[in-house]
């Protein structure tokens, strides 16, 4: 009995950890999560990760490193705009040291890219260069083993004041 508990116990251990160790669906470009383009979607807290990912196609213009860890995204345009914000910490998620980027279909032209400024800062790409009814890909990595995880997504479909067209009026009143 107690050699079929071990053996029991051990196979257990072995499914898990391939469980846990598996790679994400959306490891690579051919099979990237399909994401809509639409202001305001937002994924479930924590849904995607890199633990587990490798590395695929090129590195952004932006990134401090090759790919690593990179997983992927698709969405057909609805507009000329998109703002991405790849969200982490508390529920949203626990990667750190984020790189993310745009592509053209092809998944090697670079439409833009962005990278962390501080280590668990929530990434932001944007662009006001889509055309309406193209797809486009969302690549997401991050620098170094200890800092995969998993992250949330957030979409908007107008850029934010970084870019003149997001400019926020402040009236003006007198006194």
């Amino acid at each position: 009995m107690k050699k079929f508990i071990l053996v029991s116990l051990t196979i257990f251990g072995i499914m898990a950890y391939s469980s846990l160790s598996g790679q994400p669906g959306n490891d690579n470009y051919g099979s990237a999560t399909i994401i809509p383009h639409t202001s305001g979607w937002t994924s479930a807290d924590a849904a995607y990760t890199t633990i587990g990912a490798t590395a695929d196609l090129n590195a952004a213009s932006c990134w401090n490193t090759l790919p690593f860890y990179n997983v992927w995204f698709t969405f057909q345009a609805t507009g000329s705009q998109a703002n991405i914000t790849v969200r982490t910490g508390g529920v949203y998620g626990t990667i750190s040291m984020i790189n993310a980027a745009i592509w053209q279909a092809d998944g090697i032209t670079e439409v833009t890219c962005n990278i962390y400024e501080n280590a668990t800062d929530n990434v932001i790409v944007q662009t006001l260069n889509l055309v309406s009814g193209n797809w486009y890909y969302l690549s997401v990595d991050n620098n170094f083993f200890a800092n995969r995880g998993t992250f949330s997504l957030l979409m908007e479909t107008s850029v934010d004041y970084d870019y003149y067209e997001g400019a926020i009026e402040i009236p003006h009143t007198n006194g």
